[in-house]
This record gives C-alpha cells, structure tokens and sequence, in this order.
C-alpha cells in the first residue's frame, strides 16, 4: 500500500468503543486501520497471519484475528469484511502513543467489523457476544512477556490460539488457563501436565514438560528436610511411613547455624532433597515461639551448596511475610498453604512420581496450582522457580502464598 492509498486509513483513538477518526497524512507512525489489501512494512507480518487464518468472512460467528508483536506496536490482521468493503480488516496500534487501545480487546473487534454506530445497531451479534462465543483469536509467541502476561488484551476470548507465526506452529496443544490476580493484566499459562501444573509464558509449557519428563524421579533417593518448628508439622512427619523414612537432618529448633543445613544437602548429593519451610523475602528463616529470628538462611545459598555438592533440591517455602520476587510474576494464593498442606502435597507426589513432571504434577492439585516461569531457560535448564497459588472462590483471583524451586543436578 502506497501513499496514495492513505485515505483508506483510520486513527485509533484510546477511547474504548469509540471509532477510529481519519487519518491521511503521508506516513503510518500511528494507530491505523486499514481495509485495503495489506499495510506498507507488513508484508511479512501479514504472511504469517494469512497462513492460520480461516477463509475471508463477513458472519461475525466466523470471525478470526491474529495478532503479532512488531517493531513500535502490535499488527492485528482478521479475515472479517466490513459491509461496503472489499478487503478483510487490518490494524496497526503504536505501542507509545495507543496502548490503551491494545488494552481493550473490545475496541479492536469493534473496529475491526464495524464503521458506524448504525452497523452496529443492526448486528444480529453484540461486540461482548462475538468475543465470549466466536472469535477465534491467534496469538503470536511475541506477545507475551517472560512471566506469561500479554502485551495487549485478550481477555474474554473464547478460544485462544498460540501459535509461532515465523515456523508456521501452533503451540497451544497442552491448553491454556488464564491467571487473574488483583494487578492485572492476566496471565495466561500453558499447561505443563495434569490438571494444576502450569508454566509462563504459555507457549514454553510443552518443552518445560519434555524437559521434565525426560528427568528420572527415584524416591529411594529422596530425602526430607524441615525447617519449620511446629509439633503440628512433627507429628504429621513421625506419622507417615514415606516422610519419617526420608527425613534428615537435626530438628528445627536445635538448629544454630546455616552450615548445619548446607551440610545436610552436601549429604544427599547424588540424589534430592526437598525442604519444606517458611519463606521471608529470599530467605528460609525459622522463629521462635516469641517470633524472633532463630535462624535465616537465602535460598541463593542453599542452590549454590547443592550445585557443588551435584544435590537435587526441591524447596517449599510457606509465604509468612514479604514477596519472593525472583524470576517470578508476584502471584499468590487465598486458602493457607502452610508445612501441613506441603507436607502431605509431598507425601501425596513421592508415592507415584516416575520422573520430575510428575514430580510437580502431583504436587499440584485443584486447590493448589503450581505455576513456574521462564528463569529455568535462563539457568541453562538448572533451576525452575514459581509459585503455589489458589483462586478465591468469591473473587476468581488468583493469589501466591508459597514460593517452590527446583534445582536439578547434572546427570
């Protein structure tokens, strides 16, 4: 599309539900909507887009949307033709000065299949309709962030593609749940295996579960270590066959120093241990029945020991007070996840475990999602670090109250 063909693009106002103003001026730096064949620059783009979309329509019923992150904003490309119009519908939103309008999946499909307000009043379908029960909506691996957030709305979508459109892939074939939390935007995660285990970003959950899956689990060498003074926790450990066989290491409240712990990790090496505590910041810290500090010990440290020591570790770390912030999106959960509820999520997964997916699968469950990010591609495929969250059955939202890493030896 040349210059002379700029009469057939629209401004994109930030105002949701408000339509797109013209604009013709002789170049594209703005939001724009185009209903010609395609947009100077993105050629390429619209390729990609063309490949997974159906054939051209004007039934909203049928409608489909790709979406790809590009260079200064997002290229939206649908097989939709307005009425009165030859083309199916083209956008382009400048992410510096039109973010709001990327933020409001209801005014891009609005704009997309409609030029009036009067279109609009004749349209057997409302705009909420089409998105809930219709539209098909591809979306590019490059908009998403590392922890799974989407750069631009898609929250109401009924069916949510994600697709590589450079390879020509879909990668949406382990399903995908959307993660509201009070800060939005959502999340949206890939799942990794079973009901509960997820991982962010969305399309990086079927090489997590292929990694994991391809990771031996023997619980002949899994060993046990609590951190948590509560005679509550104690009792349930000295009553479970499988946990009082793995546990090591000095009781809690007789710990004085970090080395008593490094210690016990260099003494699995070879093999794995979980340890079950509460998380403060970057810490495990114990207290005592006052609340002082007993002890503190960063979790950096312990990762550190168990990588010269070739130690597996699997940490639980209970949230008491502050916000685990490695690598991870700051999620959370409502029901308490405390040493009993870990304890017995692990007594749960050691039973069956074959390999590390399992692992993790088995620790999850429907009252608690484990979700993990993308700093294991960035730790050369070492350490997985995430969260345990629930949803609030009176709110939908999603919060994190324990922090979990698991850190995998060489073979």
């Amino acid at each position: 599309m040349g210059d002379s063909d700029m009469s057939i693009f629209y401004r994109l106002r930030p105002i949701a539900l408000t339509f797109l103003v013209f604009f013709a001026q002789p170049v594209w730096a703005e939001s724009l909507v185009c209903h010609e064949p395609g947009i100077a620059g993105q050629e390429s783009t619209a390729r990609n887009a063309v490949f997974f979309l159906d054939r051209k329509t004007s039934d909203p019923r049928k409608i489909e949307v790709y979406v790809e992150k590009v260079d200064g904003g997002y290229y939206y490309h649908s097989n939709f033709i307005k009425a009165g119009r030859e083309h199916a519908t083209k956008l382009f939103i400048d992410e510096d000065t039109d973010q709001s309008s990327a933020d409001d999946l209801s005014s891009i499909i609005m704009n997309i299949m409609f030029d009036s307000h009067e279109q609009i009043a004749t349209s057997p379908l409302t705009i909420e309709e089409v998105i809930s029960a219709h539209l098909t909506l591809y979306v590019d691996s490059s908009m998403f962030s590392q922890f799974g957030h989407a750069l631009a709305d898609v929250t109401g979508a009924s069916r949510i593609r994600l697709v590589d459109g450079l390879r020509r892939q879909s990668l949406s074939s382990m399903g995908l749940s959307r993660i509201d939390t009070l800060n939005p935007p959502p999340g949206l995660a890939g799942r990794i295996a079973g009901c509960c285990f997820l991982g962010f970003p969305p399309h990086m959950a079927a090489e997590y579960a292929r990694d994991l899956a391809n990771i031996p689990f023997d619980q002949g060498q899994m060993r046990l270590l609590s951190l948590v003074r509560d005679t509550s926790t104690a009792r349930l450990i000295d009553g479970s066959a499988s946990l009082s066989a793995m546990r090591v290491g000095a009781d809690a409240a007789s710990l004085t120093d970090r080395s008593e712990i490094f210690e016990t990790v260099r003494q699995a090496s070879g093999g794995q241990l979980a340890i079950v505590g509460h998380v403060e910041g970057r810490n495990f810290v114990i207290r005592r029945p006052d609340t002082s500090e007993q002890l503190s010990v960063p979790l950096s440290e312990l990762v550190q020991v168990a990588e010269a020591s070739n130690t597996s570790l699997i940490l639980l770390g209970c949230r008491t007070g502050g916000q685990l912030q490695e690598g991870g999106a700051d999620l959370g959960v409502v029901e308490e996840f405390n040493s009993i509820a870990a304890l017995k999520a692990l007594e749960r997964a050691v039973s069956s475990a074959e390999n590390q997916r399992d692992l993790l699968s088995q620790l999850a469950s429907e009252e608690f999602h484990i979700i993990v990010d993308a700093k294991y591609l960035r730790t050369q495929k070492r350490l997985m670090t995430g969260g345990v969250y629930n949803r609030s059955r009176s709110t939908g939202l999603f919060k994190r109250v324990a922090d979990i890493f698991l850190f995998l030896r060489k073979e």
